[in-house]
């Protein structure tokens, strides 16, 4: 069993892993996971020396539901998480963020870089490349959130034929199938994880995302190569929005779920990535 934590941030309940002992590194999930994304991961880490920190985000997980969309915006997560670190007494950290996730880990590095000491970045790149650099095969390919911003009907559409787009969605494991019905299902949960599209999408938070700064710590993207809903070079072209050091690693015959389906060589990568600065 791993060591978790119960903490109150900014009015919502937090549910959060706290293992191993050693140098910080917080790991930030995406849609439509919860801190389970990791869980291949976090021995590997802390066997390599690394007190691992791996939130449930906001509507995720056993973490509370925050009610409206605008409440979901990276920037109100990214003070709860600044609030977790102080909480928890941790002044510097390493950060690694995976799809929605490495979203917010693009802002909380972008925001808070005096306690955020490096950044690795798993499938989305900067906001700015995505939006920018990403070609035109990164519209086609991220087509799906125009769905995702319709409310009540993307709800319908997950939820129809007993959750087949979601069960469709976990092609690359059952494992992630098995999580993903049993958290999404679950009152109110497809919503909130909706809303982290919705809130920053909206005319309110947007800027967020399609204004970010450029990042000053050391930068490692990570990308499968047959991700299905991002270009290489959208990553790839995340250097031009980092002003200190930037490395890249394309993933061969790997998709978009890297922790579940590649953990060995992703901390393999990110020991190597924090050797080398």
């Amino acid at each position: 069993m791993m060591n978790i934590v119960t903490i109150e941030l900014n009015g919502i309940s937090y549910h959060v892993i706290d293992e191993g002992a050693g140098i910080p590194i917080l790991l930030l999930h995406g849609f439509p996971d919860s801190n389970k994304l990791w869980h291949r991961m976090i021995p590997l880490l802390t066997g390599r020396g690394y007190r691992v920190i791996a939130p449930d985000l906001r509507g995720y997980g056993d973490t509370a539901m925050a009610g409206d969309a605008e409440n979901y915006s990276v920037a109100l997560s990214a003070k709860d998480l600044f609030d977790l670190l102080l909480a928890l007494d941790i002044r510097k950290i390493k950060v690694v963020g995976h799809d929605w996730g490495a979203i917010l880990g693009w802002y909380l590095a972008a925001h808070y870089p005096t306690i955020v000491e490096s950044y690795t970045a798993l499938s989305v790149g900067h906001p700015k490349a995505y939006f920018r650099r990403g070609t035109i095969k990164q519209l086609f390919k991220g087509s799906y959130v125009g769905l995702f911003l319709q409310r009540g009907l993307a709800e319908k559409v997950f939820s129809a034929g007993n959750y087949f787009v979601l069960r469709k969605m976990a092609v690359e494991s059952e494992e992630l199938k098995r999580r993903w019905l049993h958290d999404m299902t679950r009152p109110g949960r497809l919503t909130a994880g909706f809303n982290w599209y919705r809130g920053n999408f909206s005319l309110k938070n947007s800027g967020h995302l399609f204004n970010l700064p450029n990042v000053a710590m050391p930068v490692l993207g990570i990308i499968g190569q047959n991700d299905p809903a991002l270009t290489t070079e959208q990553m790839v072209r995340s250097g031009h929005y980092v002003n200190g050091s930037f490395q890249h690693h394309i993933i061969e015959d790997e998709g978009h779920w890297l922790p579940e389906t590649c953990p060995e060589q992703l901390v393999e990568l990110i020991t190597a990535f924090h050797q080398s600065y």
